[in-house]
């Protein structure tokens, strides 16, 4: 029985979706949880490991996170859970799972994948090539804006090309309608949809959001689609009148350091590198 400890990016949502679909098509019984970005923060913790443990799972695979869940992997250990590591995030230190998956480790051209690309090479290695996960990792690799190169830039031209088609359903029902088909349309449209859900986790559950593009059902996927919009354009609104708010409270130092209670903690890091850019100061 395994439980897959996710994160609420697009990258960490299309890596969830390739982990499970993996495992489903294995008949291994599955369960995951990507954690609340402002309840809980990023990255697998203790507590999740608890629960998990009083479920009766006996393996954790961690997908585009793990490399800094220190606290989480020990008490695994303690609780005598098996622990896989899966992610891409720089590593700084010992990671204490059973077995780690990481691009360092890997030979030369995978050393640019992103989290889903990871598990994408895990999934390959199991159930062999699914155009469906493939389009999750290329699509997951613009919007994490991994450099473009070796392996990543053939899983983003597949994953265009199969776009093109219309495949998966679930993806490409995230574009605009006639919209062309290429890495902006992906980053521009796809994108932001699949990420709004983990910022706005005050009024969406991004553990919708794997089900979602694992979908096969067109009336589901229509519908959901149209709540990702929603959200999306919330996310906007929000952050139009924070950014709004944030210049006013601009000074002449030679830094910007802005406060106010007002601000949404899913979307003010955002709000901060737009404004870092506009006034070229950190």
């Amino acid at each position: 029985k395994v439980f897959i400890g996710g994160d609420y990016d697009a990258d960490g949502v299309c890596s969830t979706a390739i982990m499970k679909a993996t495992l489903d098509a294995l008949d291994i019984e599955n369960g995951f949880y990507i954690p609340d970005r402002i309840k809980e923060g990023y990255g697998l913790q203790a507590k999740t490991v608890e629960a998990a443990a009083a479920k009766s799972y006996t393996l954790i695979i961690t997908v585009d996170n793990g490399v800094k869940a220190h606290e989480a992997l020990q008490t695994a250990k303690r609780l005598h859970i098996d622990t896989i590591v899966s992610d891409h995030h720089v590593i700084e230190e010992e990671v204490e799972a059973d077995i780690l998956v990481h691009p360092t480790l890997m030979e030369k051209q995978y050393h640019y994948l992103s989290g889903a690309g990871v598990a994408l090479e895990i999934s390959r290695n199991l159930i062999g090539n699914r155009d469906d996960l493939n389009a999750l990792a290329g699509v997951a690799a613009i919007t994490d804006v991994m450099p473009m190169w070796r392996e990543t830039r053939k899983l983003v031209m597949k994953a265009i090309d199969l776009l093109k088609q219309g495949q998966p359903h679930s993806v490409a029902s995230l574009l605009q309608p006639n919209s062309s088909v290429d890495e902006t349309a992906i980053g521009f449209y796809i994108g932001p949809k699949l990420n709004s859900v983990g910022r706005m986790s005050d009024v969406a559950s991004v553990n919708t959001v794997p089900v979602f593009l694992l979908s096969h059902n067109d009336r589901d996927i229509a519908a959901y689609a149209a709540q990702l919009s929603h959200v999306n354009d919330l996310r906007k609104e929000r952050a139009a009148v924070e950014t709004e708010l944030a210049e006013k409270l601009i000074g002449n130092d030679d830094f910007l350091l802005i406060y106010h209670e007002q601000f949404h903690e899913g979307i003010c890091g955002q709000i901060a590198g737009n404004l870092a850019n506009k006034y070229q100061k950190p």
